[in-house]
């Protein structure tokens, strides 16, 4: 919020030096471009930088967790039952209807 209220000033600061001195007005201008230019570059390359590591922390996170993916999941349980057993546990439909039998 307090990056805003600095702008107003510094327009003015700008506009008065490319008035009164265009020279200096003009390295300003060349100074502020420069800045954003580098500014920009460095939230480029963080970007690249970071990408990888963040997918290998998701991958790694998604993977520790034993949890699979929706269409896995999907797939796994069509045609199953998951049905609770005495020991709590809980058996596919075969384990289940053995269990019956006994």
């Amino acid at each position: 919020m307090y990056r805003i209220e600095w702008i107003p000033p510094l327009a003015l600061i700008g506009a008065l030096t490319l008035l009164i001195t265009p020279f200096l007005g003009a390295m300003l201008a060349v100074v502020v471009v420069l800045i954003v230019a580098v500014a920009i570059l460095v939230a480029v390359v963080g970007a690249i930088v970071a990408v990888p590591f963040l997918l290998a922390r998701a991958v790694h996170r998604h993977r520790r967790s034993g949890r699979a993916l929706p269409a896995d999941t999907a797939q796994a349980t069509v045609g199953r039952a998951s049905l609770p057993t005495a020991t709590g546990r809980r058996a596919s439909a075969p384990e289940a209807s053995a269990a019956l039998v006994r």
